[in-house]
């Protein structure tokens, strides 16, 4: 079994270098754009994912859902 282990998207708060923690920063359009291309490579990779994790904060949520 492998495990990867992946960071959501980019948001503006990390564009400022501010801590979100548990505030739920949505992810910004660039971010959106990180997911894709990942979930573009994950294919092209051919990984085999059987599950996904996420947290509860909405830009992990948002990137877990493009990489499914």
């Amino acid at each position: 079994m492998k495990l990867y282990l992946i960071r959501h998207g980019q948001t503006d708060w990390n564009l400022k270098g501010k801590i979100q923690g548990s505030k739920d920063i949505e992810l910004n359009s660039n971010g959106v754009i990180q997911a894709e291309q990942l979930s573009e490579k994950i294919i092209e990779s051919n990984y085999e994912i059987s599950k996904i994790y996420s947290s509860q904060q909405n830009r992990a949520i948002k990137t877990a859902e493009i990489l499914s």
